[in-house]
């Protein structure tokens, strides 16, 4: 005689739609940088105004864009609402940095130009908004230089 042993089994059971996520790896480039987005919550996605659907996507905006993606599930339900996520596009810094000419013990204006938020490392160390001052106290001042990064 067979006997039948029943075992009992697990099924998990997802009601409803998916709730899409999105996140990315930098919120703030330079122009012509990329960024990589990354979503989650569904099994496939709808990227709003890109191709593709799977969870990522690299982008390279000119301006500040603003991304929608919708998650969907296993059974092909969509996400009731998109996840949205802002890349800000900071502007470039322009700097009108020119040489500055002085004598020994004269003092020098190093100004690389103000912009919104702008914060500037010297190559000597020093960090201004905008203006640097240099005294030069050698004979040598003439031939050091400085640098914006």
């Amino acid at each position: 005689m067979d006997v039948l042993l029943l075992l009992p089994a697990t099924v998990t059971v997802l009601v409803g739609p998916p709730i899409a996520g999105v996140s990315a790896d930098k919120m703030k480039i330079c122009a012509g940088e990329s960024v990589t987005l990354t979503a989650t919550g569904g099994v496939t996605y709808n990227w709003v105004g890109l191709t593709g659907n799977g969870d990522t996507q690299v982008v390279t905006p000119t301006i500040t864009t603003e991304y929608s993606v919708f998650a969907l599930g296993g059974n092909g339900c969509s996400s009731i609402a998109p996840a949205k996520i802002k890349i800000e596009v900071v502007p470039a810094i322009v700097s009108t940095l020119e040489n500055v000419y002085v004598c020994a013990g004269d003092n020098g204006i190093l100004d690389a130009g103000a912009g919104p938020n702008y914060t500037y490392l010297w190559s000597t160390g020093a960090t201004h908004t905008d203006n640097y001052y240099k005294n030069c106290r050698n004979l040598f001042c003439n031939y050091k230089q400085w640098s914006v990064f």
